[in-house]
């Protein structure tokens, strides 16, 4: 059983592989800010950011919508599980863990989001 995670984030740098001319993977890196308290109550920000990828088919409905939906900048919600890959570093083996996208939504935007009663004066 692999980890599972869910995160949510930034997506960049987006790119596309493809292999044995029929499967498509796309990798990219998903950055988060989180903001945690100290016991004094001062707060202390980190950054994060985690390599991701979705794979298939090169026709299936999941690759071709996740094409032409996710761009560069935009929000991202994904749960995935953690694969340990293996590479060489300096003569050493070495791995990375990249996060094997399962299920993804794109993160609506705040500034785009309109109440149907905005116009509306409250009655008192």
């Amino acid at each position: 059983m692999f980890p599972r995670l869910t995160m949510s984030g930034t997506v960049s740098e987006l790119k596309e592989t493809t292999r044995q001319e029929k499967y498509l993977s796309i990798t990219f890196t998903l950055t988060w800010k989180e903001t945690r308290y100290k016991d004094d109550g001062t707060p202390l920000t980190e950054s994060y950011n985690h390599k991701c990828e979705v794979n298939g088919l090169l026709q299936s409905k999941n690759i071709e919508h996740f094409r032409h939906s996710v761009k560069e900048g935009q929000e991202l919600f994904v749960e995935a599980k953690l694969l340990k890959r293996p590479y060489v570093k300096d003569g050493q083996q070495r791995e990375f863990s990249i996060a094997k996208v399962l299920f993804w939504a794109i993160v609506p935007r705040e500034e785009s989001y309109e109440s149907p009663l905005q116009d509306e004066v409250p009655f008192i």
